[in-house]
């Protein structure tokens, strides 16, 4: 029924919410070697992207008025407080 299943819509939204906690509250800043700190900034734009189309497909679902499961919006949820989060809007 749906293009992605609910199990990796919740997964992408646990791991890469789980990531960005760990990023804005300083702890992958403690990493002192440069190589890590590559992966850091490889890492965060595909996550912020990823975000940005969960989101999007998320909202074209609700458009079409599909009955979503409880992992759909809470995911939903997830999206939006990274993307919040990531332009600052309080």
């Amino acid at each position: 029924m749906y293009m992605i299943s609910k199990k990796n819509i919740l997964i992408s939204g646990l791991i890469s919410g789980a990531y960005f906690i760990a990023l804005f509250s300083g702890q992958l800043q403690k990493i002192a070697s440069p190589l890590p700190g590559v992966f850091v900034e490889l890492f965060t734009v595909p996550l912020i992207i990823l975000q940005f189309l969960t989101l999007i497909y998320l909202v074209y679902l609700v458009i079409k008025k599909i009955k979503l499961p409880a992992e759909f919006y809470v995911s939903a949820v997830i999206a939006a407080a990274v993307i919040a989060c990531v332009f600052n809007l309080d």
